[in-house]
């Protein structure tokens, strides 16, 4: 027999190993020239091994803890000097999570224009969310904000199939926790988050609610303290400016739905598709300007007709059916149609989308159709579903949020200071960006051996085309068992 059959498959992971820290090195390498000029070569080299060892780390209330990261920097006999080495790199003066920032942009660059040549609108599909991080145990760390709390929502919420003792009764007011906001950008390309296409952070931006002045630890400072129109529009305003305004088609959900920031968006030349809130208002195309045109946009918005009448009786233009999300083999309809209006205090040309599932593929709860408010011109059944793609592609960036804190912890962070915290998570969205930079378009042919190292039972995890879970809990046991060594580094 052939003593090559009985080399055992983790033998064979070294050279892989290699492979993917090569790529990383790759990925990072105009970064870290830029940063060697300035910045002393021993932190540039931990900045590149903190990559690995963001990746390597797999604990969501411990992910971010230096002493813990530091005994994957230098190993656990080392721990103390790796941990001295990560807090050097985020407490040095010579750079800024900025440099980062501006580094994801200028990644995304080509992508957007790769994306706009390629469809016939010119435009890529830029996504914008935010979230809140809470730290309900703290007391410390600089530009602490109220923040309302998601998950004692989640706690208290009934469970009548339980039983009895479940239910604890009306739901009273939110919960607030101490924490901080964050806001975040994707760039993806047109279709539904089913389709392989490649996905790039754009923005991963964090702040502080502005507290009241007789607060007793309210400073305000210049882009830590903002509102949360504040800081979207600073993270839409670097996005455009670095990338044109005309090349790209930004996604919003219905938190954007209102006619202050609508009005922003149009006279700064924004296209967008916007989820819109049933009973907001607006007037149809050929309905002449209503309302006080110097009273308050609020005031504006109670004249006109609510969203929800100016869909009601219209007919679908077209109907797809699409594979079931849950169900194998499946499939559901989805109708769809279109009308022009216009904002009740604009004549500025709008189109508002009408979607609707069948009533067997409905989830409890979500039987309201979507209506979404676009710039982009509707006058053909194909442009009605393009815009339909255009938002269901929105889902890439909550899943980028539930990633960032289910698989990267990035509320388990404990650095006091604002600056060194920034950096730290400026880290963490560059193993972010460099997890789906691998997944591309997933014909990378590194792609399935990396997966064998994180077996994943069931057909539905298998077959996903975007294993971002996987492809993660796959680095990590492949980086733990052959340690990598980053040739290259400058």
């Amino acid at each position: 027999m052939d003593d090559t059959a009985l080399v055992p498959e983790q033998l064979a992971g070294g050279p892989l190993a290699a492979a993917m820290a090569a790529r990383c090195v790759a990925f990072v390498h105009p970064l870290l020239v830029q940063l060697d000029e300035h910045l002393d070569c021993r932190l540039v080299r931990t900045l590149a091994h903190s990559l690995v060892a963001l990746v390597e780390h797999r604990n969501r209330t411990l992910a971010l803890l230096l002493s813990e990261l530091g005994a994957y920097l230098a190993g656990p006999e080392h721990a103390p000097a790796g941990t001295k080495r990560l807090a050097n790199l985020l407490h040095s003066p010579r750079w800024q999570a900025a440099d980062i920032a501006a580094y994801l942009l200028e990644q995304g660059r080509a992508q957007v224009v790769a994306e706009a040549a390629r469809v016939p609108e010119g435009r890529a599909l830029c996504l914008l969310d935010g979230s809140v991080l809470e730290k309900p145990e703290s007391v410390q760390a600089a530009g602490l904000t109220p923040v309302c709390s998601s998950k004692a929502r989640r706690l208290r919420r009934p469970r009548p199939k339980q039983g009895p003792g479940y239910y604890p009764g009306p739901p009273g007011p939110p919960t607030v926790v101490p924490g901080w906001r964050w806001v975040a950008a994707l760039v993806t390309a047109w279709g539904p988050p089913s389709a392989a296409h490649p996905l790039t952070l754009a923005a991963w931006h964090g702040y502080a609610k502005p507290l009241a002045p007789d607060h007793p630890v309210a400073t305000a400072r210049a882009g830590v303290h903002q509102t949360d129109r504040e800081a979207q529009r600073q993270v839409l305003d670097t996005v455009t400016a670095a990338w044109g305004a005309d090349q790209l088609l930004h996604v919003w959900d219905r938190g954007f739905a209102g006619a202050g920031w609508l009005g922003e968006a149009l006279d700064a030349g924004w296209h967008f598709v916007v989820r819109w809130k049933k009973g907001n208002h607006l007037r149809p195309a050929t309905a002449p300007s209503v309302g006080d045109p110097a009273a308050r946009p609020a005031h504006q918005e109670r004249d006109g007709r609510a969203a929800w009448r100016l869909t009601a009786g219209l007919k679908p233009w077209g109907v797809r059916h699409l594979p079931h999300p849950r169900h194998r083999g499946q499939t559901i309809a989805v109708r769809y149609a279109a009308r022009p209006v216009r904002l009740v205090h604009r004549d500025d040309p709008l189109w508002l989308v009408v979607v609707r599932l069948e009533k067997a593929a409905r989830r409890r709860g979500s039987g309201e159709p979507w209506r979404l408010l676009t710039t982009e011109p509707v006058e053909t059944e194909a442009a009605c579903w393009r815009i339909v793609e255009a938002y269901w592609a929105r889902w890439q960036i909550e899943q980028q949020l539930r990633f960032g804190k289910s698989e990267l912890g990035v509320e388990s962070v404990r650095v006091r200071a604002w600056e060194a915290r920034a950096k730290l998570l400026a880290l963490v969205a560059l193993t972010y960006a460099y997890l789906v930079h691998l997944l591309g378009d997933g014909t990378d042919p590194l792609l399935p051996a990396v997966l064998r190292w994180a077996h994943r039972t069931g057909a539905q995890a298998r077959d996903r085309w975007r294993p971002l879970y996987r492809l993660r809990a796959a680095l990590a046991a492949l980086w733990t068992r052959h340690t990598p060594s980053l040739h290259g580094v400058p």
